[in-house]
């Protein structure tokens, strides 16, 4: 990981691969990743310093378990920008939405509302997260990510999308050969 993310200081968190990262195996959990939920948004340097301070549970390893982690996917969006000088919108859209034909999946910039700039048609139509008490989180369209930095907020899709992508991952067929090669590379 420090290859691509040079700032990460902590033998764990350098040791990390984007392969583990990208299949929630790193054994990276910070405390911004299950509630409560922090208040405040960080910058990339906050996060970095984040990484930077995190030590893991005794006995925490790499490829030891899954465990579902934003910062985990913040870190893999940052490692795979810097690794192919790339925007991740733009890794996704010509690796996975163009050659899967997913037409109706995009990145929408995220304005000074926190909430995705998208023309109204479809800011309309936009499904927005719950809470687990079931009130429904902020207005439509809504990013609802507190890591303020370029490439953090969401991607939105249509059901049609969803399933061809849904397809993709079950058969394994559709996915990139080099991004598949890639992943078995960092892994090794």
């Amino acid at each position: 990981m420090s290859k691509y993310v040079p700032e990460l200081r902590g033998d764990y968190i350098k040791s990390v691969t984007i392969g583990e990262l990208a299949t929630h195996t790193s054994g990276l959990l910070l405390p911004t990743d299950h509630p409560p939920w922090p208040n405040d948004s960080f910058t990339l340097q906050q996060f970095v310093d984040m990484l930077n301070a995190w030590t893991p549970q005794s006995g925490e390893r790499p490829g030891k378990q899954r465990i579902n982690t934003h910062a985990g996917y913040v870190l893999l969006q940052l490692a795979l920008e810097r690794r192919y000088r790339r925007p991740i919108s733009a890794l996704i859209e010509d690796r996975i939405l163009k050659p899967l034909g997913m037409n109706q999946t995009f990145f929408p910039e995220r304005g000074p509302d926190k909430r995705a700039i998208m023309v109204p048609e479809l800011l309309n139509r936009a499904v927005q997260g719950y809470a687990d008490t079931g009130m429904a989180i902020g207005p439509p369209g809504d990013q609802q990510s507190y890591y303020d930095f370029p490439g953090t907020g969401q991607m939105f899709s249509s059901a049609r999308d969803l399933a061809i992508f849904m397809a993709a991952c079950l058969d394994g067929k559709a996915i990139d050969p080099q991004l598949r090669q890639s992943l078995a590379d960092d892994a090794a």
